[in-house]
C-alpha cells in the first residue's frame, strides 16, 4: 500500500521517453503530477503502449489508509483488443466476452473506487461510466453466439462483425452494464444489452427482429405458444427475445418472448434499465451501510471515551473526598482530642570510671 507523508507538498512536471510500469513499458510518458495533503492528483497524463494512446487525469488519496480511494479519468484511443484483455487483469475480469473478441477501440471513461493493498484496483468498490468506442472487431468462435445461432437456426449468428458502434456502458461495485446497442447482420437486426458479475455471471438479453420464412418449424412453433398467433408464419417478421445467462465458456442461452411487432429495443431497454436501477439501489444501500456501520464505530468509540472520562472524574471525587476526610479528622483531633503524655525521661547510670567527690573523701580516710 502507498501511504503519501503529511508533509510531501510538491509539483512534479514529467517528460520521460520509455518507463516501464507492471511489464509495460510506457513511450513518451508526460505531465504534471501535484502530491498534497496525502494525495497525488494526475493532471495530463499521456502515454503511449500496446500500440494506443492513453490519456489521464485524476487523483490518488492515502488519508484514510484502510480504504486508500481513487478517481481517474481514462480517454484510450485505438488499442487492440486482444493485446487489452492480455494486458490489463481488470479488462478480465470485467469484460470476459472481449477475450473472444478482434479488433481496435477507444474509450472515455470515468472510474473510481478504492486501491488493495497491491494498489490494484479493488474490483468489488468499482464504479464509473463511459463509452466504449469499437472502430472495428470481429466475434468469431464465441461459445455465446454459437448457442444463439444454434437455437434461431440462424448459423449467419455465429459470426459478427462490428464496425464504428459507439457502446454505453456503467460498472456499478465491479459489476459491468451494457446499455443496449443495434447490431444489423445481413436482414436480422439485434439489439443487445445487459450485465455481467465479477464472478463471470452473465445477464444479457438480446432481441432479434427476423424474417418469419427463416425459422425452422419447432421454433415456430413455440413462437406461436409464446405469441397466441396461430398463423405465425402470415407475419412478415417476428421478434425473439432471447437470455442469456450462464459464463463465456458455458453460456445458457433460452427463447423467453416473442412478437410480430419490432420491438426488440423497447424489451432490451426495459430489461436494461431495471437492471441498472437494481445495481444502483444496491450500491446506495451498500454506501448507507458503510455510513451506518461507520456511525456505530464513532458513537461506540464516543460512549467509550465518555465512559472513560466519567470513571476518571468520579474515581477523582472519591479520592479527594476520602483526602477531605481525613483533613477533617485530623482537625477535630487538634481541637477536641487529649493531648499524649510525654514519656518519662530514663535516669542515667554512671560509668564505672566516674567517682563522686564523697567517695573520693571516703577511701582518702
Amino acid at each position: 500500500m502507498l501511504q503519501i507523508p503529511k508533509y510531501f507538498d510538491l509539483v512534479l512536471n514529467s517528460h520521460v521517453d520509455n518507463v516501464t510500469y507492471d511489464n509495460l513499458k510506457l513511450i513518451n510518458a508526460q505531465g504534471t503530477v501535484t502530491v498534497r495533503d496525502q494525495t497525488a492528483t494526475l493532471n495530463g497524463m499521456t502515454f503511449n503502449t500496446l500500440g494506443g494512446s492513453f490519456g489521464t487525469t485524476g487523483s490518488y488519496s492515502s488519508k484514510n489508509l484502510a480504504h486508500p480511494k481513487f478517481d481517474f479519468g481514462l480517454n484510450i484511443k485505438n488499442l487492440d483488443i486482444q493485446n487489452a484483455f492480455s494486458a490489463f487483469k481488470t479488462i478480465k475480469t470485467l469484460v470476459p466476452l472481449a477475450g473472444q473478441v478482434e479488433g481496435i477501440f477507444g474509450t472515455s471513461f470515468k472510474l473510481s473506487g478504492e486501491m488493495g493493498p497491491d494498489m490494484f484496483p479493488n474490483l468489488a468498490t468499482l464504479t464509473g461510466k463511459g463509452v466504449v468506442d469499437v472502430v472495428k472487431a470481429a466475434i468469431n468462435q464465441s461459445e455465446v453466439m454459437s448457442k444463439i445461432a444454434s437455437l434461431t437456426t440462424l448459423p449467419e449468428l455465429k459470426t459478427l462483425l462490428v464496425v464504428n458502434k459507439e457502446i454505453q456502458a456503467n460498472i456499478v461495485n465491479g459489476n459491468l452494464v451494457v446499455q443496449p446497442f443495434d447490431l444489423t447482420v445481413g436482414d436480422v437486426k439485434m439489439t443487445i444489452g445487459g450485465s455481467n458479475s465479477l464472478a463471470g455471471a452473465l445477464a444479457y438479453v438480446t432481441a432479434l427482429n427476423v424474417p418469419t420464412g427463416k425459422l425452422g418449424s419447432a421454433l415456430t412453433s413455440k413462437l406461436t405458444q409464446l405469441t397466441g398467433v396461430k398463423d405465425i408464419q402470415g407475419a412478415e417478421r417476428v421478434t425473439l427475445g432471447l437470455n442469456i445467462g450462464g459464463t463465456v465458456t458455458s453460456p445458457v442461452v433460452k427463447l423467453t418472448s416473442g412478437s410480430v411487432k419490432d420491438q426488440g429495443k423497447a424489451i432490451v431497454t426495459n430489461v436494461v434499465k431495471t437492471k441498472l436501477t437494481d445495481a444502483l439501489i444496491g450500491l446506495t444501500q451498500k454506501k448507507q451501510a458503510q455510513q451506518d456501520s461507520t456511525k456505530r464505530t464513532d458513537a461506540a468509540a464516543d460512549q467509550t471515551a465518555e465512559e472513560k472520562a466519567r470513571i476518571a472524574t468520579e474515581k477523582a471525587k472519591l479520592e479527594a473526598q476520602a483526602r477531605l476526610r481525613d483533613q477533617v479528622g485530623q482537625g477535630l483531633n487538634s481541637l477536641f482530642g487529649k493531648p499524649k503524655a510525654k514519656p518519662k525521661p530514663k535516669p542515667v547510670e554512671p560509668r564505672p570510671d566516674e567517682t563522686t567527690p564523697a567517695d573520693t573523701a571516703k577511701k582518702s580516710r
